[in-house]
């Protein structure tokens, strides 16, 4: 979504955020690989701890992209909007 914004300063600060989110590639990976070769279902353990922690990488992920995007957002928008960006940063000042 963020390759695709028609406002040049919103893609250039969401390659920002991409830039400084590719650890999170890893870290799945380990998850998922961990998770693999390690977890495994009983009846008294029926969610894997790989389970848990892939859902906390997630949480940690989701609370800081919307961290970096809600302090770089203000610096994106210009004085003279376009009607298309006028509506955009109304949805995204929420």
């Amino acid at each position: 979504m963020v390759r695709s914004n028609e406002n040049e300063k919103v893609r250039q600060m969401g390659n920002k955020v991409l830039r400084k989110t590719k650890f999170f590639h890893v870290a799945f990976a380990l998850i998922i690989l961990l998770g693999y070769f390690f977890a495994g279902c009983s009846e008294k353990v029926v969610y894997p701890n790989s389970f848990v922690a892939g859902d906390l990488i997630f949480c940690l992920m989701y609370y800081m992209i919307n961290k970096i995007q809600s302090e770089d957002m203000n610096k994106c928008w210009e004085d003279n909007l376009s009607e298309k960006e006028a509506i955009a940063k109304k949805y995204t000042d929420a």
